[in-house]
């Protein structure tokens, strides 16, 4: 009986560790893109929600451009200068958000220059997407087809 549970365990644990394994079964370009697009889909309802509540505390998303900033010189040059300083905006706003919220002062941030930011990340979702639209095909048939067990 105990041999039972035994098996039933690392049955379990093997099943545990082939999804923890197949989390990232893109190519590390397609990963840093598609991250970072979604930051910029973010920021832009982001961008919505402050400009319909100027006093909102909701922050901006910047987590996957930190994590792939140096990853990003497969894109084209005006690509990376928008990126760069839409994120650079991004960072400013952010921690102008988090001084508002502790000085409980949220009125002082009705004056961030939200339409720019919202051109810069248009900008870079057009070139993101378009990047995306033309490599991704060739991308996906440079992965290594896994199966079920994640092997």
């Amino acid at each position: 009986m105990d041999s039972i549970w035994i098996i039933l365990i690392i049955i379990a644990l093997l099943l545990v560790w082939s999804l923890v394994r197949r989390k990232n079964t893109a190519t590390p370009k397609l990963d840093a893109a598609i991250g970072v697009i979604t930051d910029v889909n973010t920021d832009l309802r982001v961008v919505e929600i402050r400009q319909a509540d100027p006093k909102s505390k909701k922050k901006f998303s910047n987590g996957n451009w930190r994590r792939f900033e140096d990853k990003l010189i497969f894109l084209d040059a005006s690509v990376i200068s928008s990126l760069k300083e839409a994120f650079t905006l991004v960072e400013d706003f952010n921690s102008r958000i988090e001084v508002a919220k502790k000085g409980n002062n949220l009125a002082t941030l009705q004056d961030l220059p939200l339409e720019k930011l919202k051109g810069l990340l248009s900008d870079c979702k057009k070139g993101l997407a378009e990047w995306l639209k033309a490599n991704m095909q060739s991308e996906l048939q440079n992965t290594k087809r896994r199966t079920w067990l994640g092997f």
